[in-house]
């Protein structure tokens, strides 16, 4: 019998990190500090979408409710 393979995603961004795997039913995400600490987390429950779906979804949630997510200005 084969493995089912899963998915897994992780990101820094800036002094935060995050993780989106994929698991029964949906996605599992995670945001947590260099510390290690879990600032933010949870179940998006939707088998409809892809990982790179999911991800933008939550990321852009977590944006948008979060303050720590600042955009920076720069000139280049």
């Amino acid at each position: 019998m084969q493995e089912e393979k899963k998915l897994f995603l992780h990101l820094q961004l800036g002094t935060d990190m995050f993780a989106i795997r994929e698991v029964t039913g949906g996605y599992d995400y995670l945001v947590m500090g260099m510390d290690f600490q879990e600032s933010d987390g949870g179940l998006y429950d939707s088998k409809d979408v892809s990982i790179a779906e999911a991800l933008a979804i939550v990321l852009g949630d977590i944006i948008s409710l979060h303050s720590w997510f600042q955009p920076v200005e720069r000139e280049y």
